[in-house]
């Protein structure tokens, strides 16, 4: 009996929480469909820049850097401390100090296909494709493109797997 009170608790709690983090984000330009769960998400530069697909499951302390945008299809989990980073500081001219040299003028964006799993503490660089029904293992750090229902893990990241159709 008390099992079940606390579960309808914890129903409730995260119910309020997922619908606070969805109007936060709303008010903040991210676009996203339906039936979004998300937890408190830490970090997110140019939120008009993120596009989020129907279904998507998003944990805590996950990090957007929307600079050169991020589009996350339907259907996709992202576990905890998983960071996507889409752009890069410009470090090039040796004569300026690096905090004065801003974001590099560099347009790759960052695409998650639909049905995708990205493991606990996973980075994401830009212009990586992840295809549709892949998965990233926990740690993993994804600096190019993969093709779908891959079974990707490492640094650098690579292909270990592919999934069954």
């Amino acid at each position: 009996m008390i099992y079940k009170f606390l579960k309808f608790l914890q129903t409730v709690f995260f119910g309020i929480s997922y619908g606070m983090n969805r109007l936060s984000l709303r008010i903040l330009g991210v676009k996203f469909g339906k039936n979004l769960k998300t937890l408190a998400i830490t970090t997110i530069e140019n939120p008009g820049a993120i596009k989020i697909g129907d279904n998507v499951w998003i944990s805590k302390n996950v990090a957007l850097y929307a600079h050169n945008g991020i589009k996350i299809g339907n259907d996709v989990i992202i576990a905890k401390d998983v960071s996507l980073i889409s752009g890069d500081h410009d470090f090039s001219d040796a004569n300026k100090k690096i905090n004065n040299q801003g974001m590099a003028d560099v347009k790759q964006s960052i695409v998650i296909g639909n049905d995708v799993w990205i493991g606990e503490k996973a980075i994401v660089l830009k212009s990586a494709h992840i295809g549709k029904g892949s998965v990233i293992g926990a740690g993993a750090v994804v600096t190019k493109s993969f093709p779908d229902y891959s079974i990707i893990a490492g640094n650098p990241a690579k292909v270990i797997g592919q999934r069954k159709k």
